[in-house]
């Protein structure tokens, strides 16, 4: 939720608007481990099972944009307790369904954020390009891969979830079981070349797996 709350401040900062106040977690000394958990957990998921767990995804996905959302919402019109509790849960809950049952709208959405979080990071990590520059490409490539991804299913969904997926578990080996000592360039570059082999680690099992089932 603090990803797309981040994502929306800095459109906000672009516009001369106020920032939305990122919720406080401080508290909760559980929550960075349970964090890293989850990530590597979800970037298996898409890496080597996105197209058969895909139902799953769009279920998960659909409820935290609904929890950002009804959050957001909540911020704007100054909600009091215990609307401001109520509102973003209700919001992920009534996302998590259309995300289950709404299948293609469900699909649109996992990839397009998947591929909109991992195209922030490398344009980031990589260019020197302007922040509002790196958005707006990133929103356009995550709208063009997720169109696709309806239109062609079992093929863009298997490249997006296992490129996303690698790059996620990729990440956290990195950022918290591994440390390059060398340089920076190096350890980007180590981390780059992992995401991608377990990309295509990934599109392999995928494509062998998932051969000849029937499109929902």
């Amino acid at each position: 939720m603090n990803n797309l709350i981040e994502t929306l401040n800095s459109l906000l900062a672009a516009w001369g608007k106020p920032d939305i106040p990122l919720p406080d977690f401080s508290g909760i000394t559980w929550l960075p481990t349970a964090g890293i958990i989850f990530s590597v957990i979800l970037g298996f998921i898409y890496c080597f099972l996105g197209y058969k767990a895909m139902r799953f995804v769009t279920t998960l996905v659909g409820f935290a944009l609904g929890l950002s959302i009804g959050y957001v919402v909540a911020q704007v019109a100054h909600l009091t307790s215990p609307l401001d509790i109520i509102v973003p849960i209700a919001g992920g809950i009534v996302f998590a369904l259309l995300g289950f049952f709404l299948y293609r709208i469900g699909i649109f959405f996992a990839v397009f954020l998947a591929v909109f979080g991992i195209t922030v990071s490398l344009l980031k990590e990589y260019t020197r390009l302007d922040e509002t520059v790196v958005l707006i490409v990133a929103l356009v490539v995550g709208v063009i891969l997720a169109i696709l991804s309806v239109v062609y299913l079992r093929p863009l969904v298997i490249v997006s979830t296992a490129i996303s997926g690698g790059m996620i578990l990729a990440n956290e080996i990195y950022e918290n079981l591994v440390h390059v000592r060398w340089s920076a360039d190096l350890e980007t570059m180590i981390r780059l070349g992992t995401g991608l082999l377990l990309a295509l680690i990934g599109m392999i099992y995928q494509f062998r797996t998932t051969r000849g089932e029937e499109e929902e």
